[in-house]
């Protein structure tokens, strides 16, 4: 493994960077497509379920959507399980400091899949001031706070796995 391969580092990107590639957005377009050229330039871009999902709205049929996020560029990430969890503990924290949502918000899982893989994400709505790439929100995550689970060190010998094309 060369040293170049072993600091690349892979960026889940948001649904709304798809979006505004596909629809041409007058604002946001431009940026979008420097920063998706300069995060596949830095390693892997990888999409979720939620994220597939979000986009998939905007389509017809799903083959359109897959054209539209080719596996050859987008590898397909699956959230793990510790994630999910995290999102779940995200959510409840929310639902004490107020938010009305019942059901866990997308963007908790989305936050908590780059949190426990240690990806970045790839947003125009990562700060109100700076849109661009960012490490995760939350803090970095530890399974010593969650007994039972995977430790770091096995989570991060998951993302090859994790991370692999359909």
């Amino acid at each position: 493994m060369t040293i170049e391969a072993t600091t690349r580092v892979a960026t889940l990107v948001d649904s709304n960077v798809l979006l505004d590639v596909a629809r041409a957005d007058p604002v946001w377009s431009g940026w979008s497509e420097d920063a998706l050229v300069r995060a596949a330039d830095e390693g892997p871009l990888l999409i979720s379920l939620i994220i597939y999902a979000e986009v998939s709205a905007s389509y017809e049929i799903v083959e359109e959507v897959d054209a539209a996020l080719d596996s050859a560029v987008f590898l397909r990430a699956e959230v793990p399980w510790p994630a999910a969890f995290l999102a779940g503990r995200c959510h409840v924290t929310y639902r004490r400091r107020g938010g009305s949502r019942i059901r866990t918000l997308p963007d908790f899982f989305i936050g908590a899949h780059i949190a426990v893989l240690g990806l970045r994400l790839l947003s125009p709505s990562c700060s109100p001031a700076t849109p661009g790439v960012i490490a995760a929100a939350f803090r970095p995550w530890s399974s010593s706070r969650l007994p039972g689970l995977a430790s770091r060190s096995d989570l991060a010998g998951m993302r090859g796995r994790v991370c692999a094309g359909r």
